[in-house]
This record gives structure tokens, C-alpha cells and sequence, in this order.
């Protein structure tokens, strides 16, 4: 059995058992310093170090918002509009918050407005029919 890539001569060549691979021209210089204005890429395999970052503060007015827009809709209205426009510059988190207490508050407020249009309208329905006493 002999291989044909196989020389036993002092001073032949010898095939590489393994061909070196170069990387790909995109991927050259991968891990190379970071191109100004750009965080260097993590390496596969290693934590960052460093700590995690601290979770963003919610507004208080955004919560208070979302409690009284259930419970009080047009005070929660308010302080959702409120909230709205303090998030805009605080940077605090919470415009979910605010957004959902708008949403009931404008809801639960309808729905009272409706609820006493037809009440009006039942107690003059009774009130203009008589009954032959």
C-alpha cells in the first residue's frame, strides 16, 4: 500500500496533513481596534465584564395615572396627560403606564356619560307616562 502523495525522500516536500485555511477577506481584521464611533464586537465565548445595568426608574405620575384612571376616570386622564409630557424629558420609564391609564380613564369616563344619558332618559320616559290612579 503505498500513498501517492507519500515521499519518504530526505528533502521532498511533504503534503500538509492539514490545509491551512486563510479567513475571508470580510472577516480579516475582525478583532482588530474598533472603528471610531463604534464599541469593539464581544469575542464568542466571553462575558462582558462589568455589571448589569440598573432597570429604569417608572414615573410616578404614570402609575398614579393608571390607579385613577380605574378608579377615577377624569383624574386619571389628567395625570396620564400629565405623565405623558414628564416622560418626554425625564427620561424615567412608565409611558406604558400612562398610555393604559388614558385609555381606561377615557373609557371608563364614556362609559359613566352613557350610563347617566340613559338614566336621564329613563327617569323622563317615567316620568312622562301616567298611570290611571
Amino acid at each position: 500500500m503505498s500513498d501517492p502523495n507519500f515521499t519518504s525522500q530526505p528533502g521532498a516536500e511533504q503534503p500538509a496533513a492539514y490545509p491551512t485555511q486563510q479567513p475571508a477577506p470580510e472577516l480579516q481584521g475582525y478583532a482588530a481596534a474598533p472603528q471610531p464611533g463604534y464599541a469593539a464586537a464581544p469575542q464568542p465565548g466571553y462575558a462582558q465584564p462589568g455589571y448589569a445595568a440598573a432597570p429604569q426608574k417608572t414615573s410616578v405620575m404614570a402609575i398614579l395615572a393608571l390607579i385613577f384612571g380605574i378608579l377615577v376616570a377624569p383624574v386619571g386622564i389628567v395625570l396620564g396627560h400629565i405623565a405623558l409630557k414628564q416622560l418626554k424629558t425625564s427620561g424615567e420609564g412608565g409611558e406604558g403606564l400612562a398610555k393604559a391609564g388614558l385609555i381606561i380613564g377615557y373609557i371608563f369616563f364614556a362609559l359613566w356619560i352613557l350610563i347617566n344619558i340613559i338614566g336621564v332618559i329613563m327617569a323622563l320616559a317615567g316620568a312622562s307616562s301616567s298611570y290611571g290612579y
